[in-house]
């Protein structure tokens, strides 16, 4: 059975059955949140820059309930998914709390910086013996 959320953004009803969007605002929040339920799990996207990927990092995610910190492991993949347990949705006199799906996603610099590049260039040098080509 999946849980029927209506998303309150534009008044407009939760776009699939199986996959229904929660969109709420909370003071807690500084902006309005969106995340997708399935059954009693809700999934949302984490997003992280590349040196949190390769290195792991103590990551800060919202939650239904609040914000939690997560542990993100050495080598993460972008697309990458990490269960929060119980930070679903709430539990219920007949269910259990839902857990929350965190799907990692890296976020790659639009713009960088002279440094950034030649840095990213000596690191894929250490990553195989294959000569880098620089783009100008």
């Amino acid at each position: 059975m999946v849980n029927k959320f209506a998303s309150r953004v534009a008044g407009e009803p939760a776009a699939t059955a199986d996959r229904a969007a929660i969109c709420f605002s909370s003071a807690m929040f500084a902006r309005i949140r969106c995340f997708a339920a399935s059954e009693r799990d809700v999934h949302a996207d984490v997003h992280v820059n590349i040196a949190q990927a390769v290195l792991g990092a103590k990551v800060d995610v919202k939650t239904l309930d609040g914000e939690v910190t997560l542990t993100l492991p050495a080598g993460t993949s972008s697309g990458s998914k990490m269960r929060l347990r119980g930070r679903g949705v709430p539990a219920s006199s007949a269910q259990p709390a839902g857990d929350l799906i965190a799907n990692i996603q890296i976020d790659v610099p639009a713009a960088p910086t002279e440094e950034q590049k030649e840095l990213m260039r000596q690191f894929a040098a250490t990553l195989s013996k294959q000569k880098v080509e620089q783009k100008s």
